[in-house]
């Protein structure tokens, strides 16, 4: 298995701190975004749904789920990026 411990400053300081570390950094960005702008937002399930959460707070509008799939023999290419293969390959 590899280690994801990236170092102190990717712990959690608690929900309540996360909480406000999402609002703060989508609060700037919706301050540079033209108003029909777009953010993609990328995430683990464990993430996404506090992410979700203030973009709410935040009144954003959004697109609840993108789900990438990716043919197996690109496995190798993506796996250090985290992206993992699911359901069937798409296309010829």
């Amino acid at each position: 298995m590899v280690s994801v411990n990236k170092g102190e400053w990717d712990r959690s300081r608690g929900p309540d701190a996360n909480h406000e570390f999402n609002r703060a950094w989508l609060a700037a960005c919706q301050c540079v975004l033209k108003p029909n702008g777009t953010i993609w937002v990328s995430g683990t399930s464990q993430l996404i749904h506090a992410v979700e959460f203030a973009l709410e707070q935040l009144s954003f509008d959004y697109m609840r789920d993108v789900d990438m799939l990716e043919r197996k023999s690109d496995y190798a290419h993506h796996r250090g990026f985290g992206v993992h293969g699911a359901g069937p390959p798409l296309g010829p």
